[in-house]
């Protein structure tokens, strides 16, 4: 019997399963250390929000709605960009298309996290600009 639970106890843990789908809210950082997140429901991200600060006029947070479907490139590229991902963006809403954002990346075979990156273009203050962000399944 001692031998049973020793046996029990001495293995070695198991692998958590990988989550299906991709919903739930994720949250990260930037490679400058400001905050990321999205939101996914069902095979979309329905928002992404990111923070950026890389000075006094070029600072601040945007929001890029959805929806954006999660799809597998075709064909898939190499490591990261063979699993699926997405790409969503946003331009001024104004009569010319002045500036814009966009944010696009690859989830983690195992569905954990997510990682990419984000693009200004011609934002106000900023003019062009790119980070890299992180988010993990909350």
């Amino acid at each position: 019997m001692w031998l049973v639970a020793c046996a029990a106890a001495c293995s070695s843990p198991t692998e958590p399963a990988v989550p299906e789908g991709y919903e739930g809210e994720w949250a990260g950082t930037t490679d400058h250390g400001t905050a990321v997140s999205l939101t996914v429901a069902g095979n979309q991200v329905m928002s992404f929000t990111l923070a950026f600060n890389f000075c006094p006029a070029c600072a601040g947070t945007e929001t890029i709605p959805g929806p954006a479907p999660i799809v597998m490139q075709d064909p898939p590229g190499r490591p990261p960009y063979d699993q699926p991902g997405f790409a969503i963006s946003k331009t001024n809403p104004g009569p010319t298309i002045e500036w814009g954002v966009a944010a696009a990346g690859p989830f983690a075979p195992d569905r954990r996290s997510a990682s990419g990156q984000f693009q200004m273009v011609h934002y106000p203050g900023c003019g062009t600009a790119n980070l890299r962000w992180r988010v993990d399944r909350r």
